[in-house]
């Protein structure tokens, strides 16, 4: 328990953080404005998520092999396999993203086919898009990290970005709507990102 204690805290604390940066937009959006902006926001969502459901599967499947390659001081081919794996993943996203950028609307009226939920949703997409494109871009880091044993860098970016986005949220939702939230969101998680990528990268690849 001694030796595991540490992490598994660390653990922890990732997935509370986690959860309250990823919820944090969506309550804070219920309590400022009607529940259909809610709607509209979450919908939005929703389809941005497939972007994370596309990489998940590829993150599961490598954790075990990145953390039985550091484990034995295989450090070479560990790098090597992520770099490769890294590349493919990174298609996949950022192809995904292209098209809810770009066709935003589009993709919206065939899934609905409302052209009012169409019109509230069209612009908040390609933001929304963008925030778990970066999500998914760092999944394969938190990899690396966690095989590891590494989990201070997530926890102090992630209690650094709640201090910008609980004020952040009530002022962006309350001069921009939903589209504050999402501009915010983006921001933020871009920022976390591109900050986790280079310190993750500069420890161990």
């Amino acid at each position: 328990l001694k030796k595991v204690g540490k992490f598994a805290g660390g653990i922890m604390l990732i997935s509370v953080i986690a959860a309250i940066n990823t919820q944090l937009d969506k309550l804070s959006i219920s309590k400022l404005l009607k529940i259909e902006e809610l709607g509209y926001y979450t919908l939005s969502v929703s389809l941005a998520q497939g972007i994370i459901t596309l990489v998940l599967p590829f993150s599961t499947a490598l954790l075990p092999r990145f953390t039985a390659l550091f484990s034995t001081n295989a450090k070479t081919e560990a790098i090597s396999l992520f770099h490769k794996m890294s590349m493919l993943v990174s298609i996949l996203i950022f192809s995904f993203l292209a098209m809810f950028i770009f066709f935003s609307k589009e993709i919206f009226w065939v899934w609905t086919g409302n052209n009012v939920i169409t019109h509230k949703t069209e612009a908040l997409l390609p933001l929304i898009a963008t925030s778990y494109a970066m999500m998914s871009l760092s999944m394969m880091f938190y990899d690396i990290a966690i095989a590891n044993g590494y989990t201070r860098a997530n926890n102090i970016i992630g209690v650094i970005a709640l201090f910008v986005t609980i004020p952040g949220y009530w002022f962006f939702i309350k001069i921009y709507g939903t589209l504050g939230a999402a501009i915010l969101y983006c921001v933020v998680q871009s920022l976390i990102t591109i900050s986790y990528i280079f310190i993750i990268n500069k420890k161990f690849i």
